[in-house]
């Protein structure tokens, strides 16, 4: 007997399809005023903080890239 379950959800949090993308960003997070109004569902807060840590890594890797080829 198998363990370990073989069925995997794909939410499509690392490549959301173009319908996906306009709806999470139809949520505004920073306007404060209607985050105390609004849930706001699971997903978009997933794909959200995704997306926000993959501008960070970007970032500290074009940064040291840059310092690579300075030297």
């Amino acid at each position: 007997m198998e363990s370990r379950c073989t069925a995997t959800e794909d939410l499509r949090v690392g490549d959301p399809f173009p319908a996906l993308r306009t709806w999470v960003d139809s949520f505004d997070l920073a306007d404060a005023e209607r985050m105390k109004r609004v849930r706001i569902p699971s997903l978009v807060l997933l794909i959200k903080v995704l997306d926000a840590w993959k501008t960070e890594v970007c970032a500290r890797f074009l940064n040291m890239l840059h310092l690579c080829t300075c030297v």
